[in-house]
């Protein structure tokens, strides 16, 4: 199961994600993650990874730290 959840922290949006996602989920959610970031208008966005595993994951990562709105919270590897 997927879990997405939206909300405010601060002057920000935090978006968390949880569960496995495959390759497909994981196109959808860059997707879903470039069109709020354009949406933002600049405003940060925050989003935490740490509980979502991304398929591929780096390639996934990778595009979303391209967003310069975007802060992305993962977990540490290893």
């Amino acid at each position: 199961m997927i879990r997405v959840a939206v909300g405010y922290e601060f002057d920000r949006l935090r978006i968390d994600v949880e569960g496995d996602l495959d390759r497909a989920a994981s196109t959808t959610l860059l997707e879903w993650l470039t069109t709020i970031t354009t949406a933002a208008e600049g405003k940060q966005v925050l989003v935490d990874l740490r509980k979502a595993i991304l398929q591929p994951e780096e390639e996934a990562a990778q595009v979303m730290e391209s967003q310069p709105n975007l802060r992305l919270l993962r977990k540490a590897p290893g």
